[in-house]
């Protein structure tokens, strides 16, 4: 057992942990409710491909302000393919857009049932997401930029209850402090129309 972390959702008390057993079965991300009642230990779907998988830190874990408990973790191996979102206790993974090659992940709830995701990649760079309030979809990607001659991300949290996201990075001799607010999504419609016709064209 590696990389605990811990939320709580009302009297509910859920603990998460990466697993670098010899099996599909004991490998890969975890979950488990502690209290007030102990619940069944659930692999995160597609935490790990067979015996092998990517670990990223302490697990990212939040309790979401509408409700449900929700991991973030690398898809893919020996590389991160993506981060998926997870939704404990569903079949469903979300690919976090532009995540490839995530090294460590950090999650956080925000207002009104989104989410924040921030990462760093091997490049390096930290990058950040916040959700709808659906905690589903996502909007657009922040690059969050790296402290100044800085060649690596040793680990990484974030605070997004605020609404912007607080992110807090450690480069192996100090620890740094930025924040970076939601990006906001242009979408047109129509998007196209025939040549002379006059339209209407509605931004959102």
């Amino acid at each position: 057992v590696y990389d605990l972390a811990m939320v709580r959702s009302g009297a509910a008390v859920w603990l998460a942990w990466y697993a670098n057993g010899g099996t599909s079965g004991t490998n890969g991300v975890f979950v488990k409710q502690i209290l007030p009642t102990v619940g069944p230990t659930t692999k995160a779907p597609q935490s790990s491909q067979g015996a092998s998988s990517v670990s990223t830190g302490t697990v990212a874990l939040a309790a979401r302000s509408g409700g449900g408990i929700y991991a973030a973790y690398c898809v893919g191996y020996p590389t991160c393919d993506h981060i998926g979102l997870w939704r404990v206790g569903s079949s469903t993974v979300r690919t976090v857009p532009g995540s490839r090659y995530a090294a460590t992940i950090s999650l956080s709830p925000g207002p009104s049932g989104r989410l924040w995701v921030a990462w760093s990649d091997n490049i390096p760079r930290v990058r950040a997401v916040r959700t709808a309030v659906n905690g589903a979809t996502f909007g657009a990607v922040r690059t969050v930029g790296m402290p100044p001659h800085k060649a690596a991300v040793y680990d990484l949290a974030l605070d997004g209850t605020t609404g912007r996201g607080d992110v807090v990075v450690n480069v192996g001799d100090g620890f740094w402090h930025t924040q970076v607010v939601p990006g906001l999504t242009l979408r047109a419609t129509p998007t196209t129309w025939r040549h002379g016709v006059r339209r209407t064209v509605t931004f959102t």
